[in-house]
């Protein structure tokens, strides 16, 4: 898998590139948890280009999503393609993950979160 990471304002955007398994959600994860520690909790993860996920990716998109959250953060899902939407509706997970059909919806989105935060004095 390759990951291009970009940003917008104080939101990293992780362009994603292949399949979503095992190993590659565990190198995922790693990527994930060095923004961390630079303070980045804020992650768009661009789904487009994944050709493939199974429960492996889908455990890893969990796990690192709940930590972004357990630190004030937001993890956003978009443009999954019909195969990868398919693994997040057929598992529920559509409905507890933040999915956006565009990047500029999922900049919103995360942009509503740290407004959320912000309000309730976690950020």
């Amino acid at each position: 898998m390759e990951f291009n990471i970009g940003m917008e304002e104080n939101i990293a955007v992780l362009d994603l590139v292949g399949d979503l398994v095992a190993g590659t959600g565990e190198e995922l994860e790693k990527h994930v948890a060095e923004l961390m520690e630079k303070k980045c909790v804020n992650i768009i993860f661009q789904m487009n280009k994944i050709n493939f996920m199974d429960s492996s990716g889908l455990k890893y998109c969990y796990k690192i999503s709940r930590a972004l959250s357990e630190k004030n953060g937001t993890l956003v899902f978009v443009q999954p393609n019909e195969a990868v939407g398919k693994v997040f509706h057929i598992t529920g997970a559509d409905r507890k993950l933040n999915i956006a059909s565009s990047k500029a919806d999922g900049l919103k989105l995360v942009r509503e979160n740290i407004n959320k935060a912000v309000q309730q004095g976690g950020a």
